[in-house]
């Protein structure tokens, strides 16, 4: 049962993660493609971000995801989208007046009905 369960794991991982031992084999071997490419004409923005560090302590790894997976499922977690207007059209003060002047009309009405510190409306 606990070889099953080992397999399965394993299975599940592979599956999930891919070959680890690959992947790292692969990181290693882009960096150090690019230690030559650094020291003829330095590296790009995201060339330098792609180089990172490798580290094999395994505390420090432990301590890295830890504190990334905090801090991304943490309760203060601001999602913040971020939404370009450029492309939309503006319009012209003419076109604005007439959209305010109703608003505008509609707010001096409700605030000459007001009685004192009441709020407008049945109490």
């Amino acid at each position: 049962m606990v070889e099953e369960a080992q397999r399965t794991l394993k299975e599940w991982n592979r599956e999930v993660f891919g070959r680890v031992d690959r992947k790292i084999e692969e990181r290693v071997d882009r960096i150090n493609a690019l230690d030559p490419m650094e020291e003829l004409n330095g590296l790009s923005d995201d060339e330098f971000l792609e180089r990172g560090t490798v580290t094999r302590d395994g505390r420090a790894i432990r301590e890295h995801v830890e504190k990334f997976y905090k801090g991304l499922f943490a309760k203060d977690t601001k999602v913040r989208p971020k939404v370009d207007l450029h492309h939309l059209d503006s319009i012209s003060m003419d076109q604005k007046d007439i959209l305010e002047a109703h608003f505008t009309e509609e707010i001096v009405r409700a605030l000459e009905s007001m009685e004192g510190e009441k709020s407008p409306g049945p109490e």
